[in-house]
């Protein structure tokens, strides 16, 4: 909320200061700390980890349920479902389990998904950065080698049972980042921030929020226990999603665009899941549109009439859009908030003009109405 979306900002010197193109102007927004461990969620035992998008869907779902029951006057509004980077995969989890409808049934009416920066196909093939990061001349043609090489390693190791977790502990090894030994990423590059070609540290707002976020004052603010610990989605929470890494969630996917509307968009600096492997990616999915969208030329998208520079691509193919943010990395809304909130309304709003695409240029496939409540 404070890096990306929301009303309130943060800037590097740790000053709260309220955002002009907030999308909270025009919709209602409900942030969760999940899965159960990131953030300020927590659980007393094991077992209350999830242990895949199921696990993290019907957690999710029994929320909502609550959510309901305490605010009524939200029942049947339309509503969107968010995330990304692996917050992605969770909104998959989520929209389809309501797609399929699991228990609980929570009375709103899905309207769309929004997929950011998403760790969404093959892990092992849009993680391999190697590409990437020689065009952006970040390593050398050694270095180039010496990643495509782990990658090809990494992707001969997944094909079996056993060699899964050897595969993904070697990939925490090449592509993170670490302050206790370096990783081959951090080696290759000098980079220590695993995220833009833009920046080799954390920017300064980034680590100013994690501060403000564990101080007292923000735990009063919004009623959380002052020994409650702020937790990053690492250690038992990714061990305990272990298995769900490498799980192919194709299939989801293209039984969300059959129903609803998808918006599918990633940071053109992005070193974490380069925007050319994900756009290679999405044009694999088969599903009504797809022909159409492999098709498709993009569309140079300035968010205002004010922008001097184009602020993303886009291609609209029926239920689905997909755009690339210009100049934002893997935290795409960090790096560019205005054209995020601005990409994002959009999308809820479905209007063509807005994208700069005038209507008669639009594929053919029907749109239901999106006001959302």
């Amino acid at each position: 909320e404070f890096l990306e979306i929301g009303p309130l900002g943060i800037d590097g010197e740790g000053r709260l200061f309220k955002r002009h193109s907030s999308l909270q102007r025009h919709v209602n927004v409900v942030y969760l700390d999940q899965p159960v461990g990131a953030g300020y969620s927590f659980t007393k035992g094991l077992l209350g980890y999830a242990k895949d998008l199921n696990d993290v869907s019907s957690g999710v779902l029994k929320f909502l349920d609550q959510f309901i029951t305490m605010f009524p006057e939200y029942t049947n509004r339309t509503f969107y479902v968010g995330g990304e980077s692996y917050g992605a995969r969770f909104a998959v989890g989520v929209s389809h389990a309501i797609l399929v409808g699991k228990e609980p049934r929570v009375p709103l009416r899905l309207r769309g998904v929004i997929l950011g920066a998403g760790f969404l196909g093959r892990l092992m093939n849009v993680a391999d950065s190697s590409e990437f990061l020689y065009e952006m001349s970040l390593i050398t043609k050694k270095g180039r080698k010496s990643l495509a090489e782990s990658f090809a390693d990494m992707r001969r190791k997944v094909r079996t049972l056993i060699g899964k977790l050897a595969a993904l502990l070697r990939l925490r090894k090449t592509i993170f980042t670490s302050e206790k030994k370096p990783t081959m990423f951090q080696k290759l590059t000098g980079f220590n921030n695993q995220a833009s070609a833009l920046y080799s540290e954390r920017p300064l707002n980034m680590v100013q929020y994690e501060k403000y976020v564990q101080s007292d004052a923000f735990k009063r603010a919004v009623h959380i226990g002052q020994d409650v610990e702020f937790m990053k989605a690492e250690g038992t929470v990714s061990t305990s999603l272990k298995n769900d890494y490498l799980t192919d969630i194709s299939h989801e996917i293209e039984d969300l665009l059959k129903s609803y509307k998808v918006l599918f968009y990633t940071g053109q600096m992005d070193t974490l899941f380069p925007s050319q492997n994900l756009q290679e990616y999405f044009r694999s999915l088969n599903w009504v549109g797809a022909e159409e969208f492999r098709k498709a030329e993009p569309k140079h998208w300035k968010a205002y009439p004010t922008c001097r520079s184009v602020s993303g691509l886009v291609i609209r193919v029926r239920n689905m859009t997909d755009v690339v943010l210009l100049r934002a990395g893997h935290y795409t809304a960090v790096d560019e908030p205005d054209a995020a909130n601005k990409m994002i309304l959009n999308f809820i709003e479905d209007n063509a003009k807005e994208w700069g695409i005038p209507d008669d240029a639009e594929t053919s496939g029907k749109r239901g109405p999106t006001k959302m409540g």
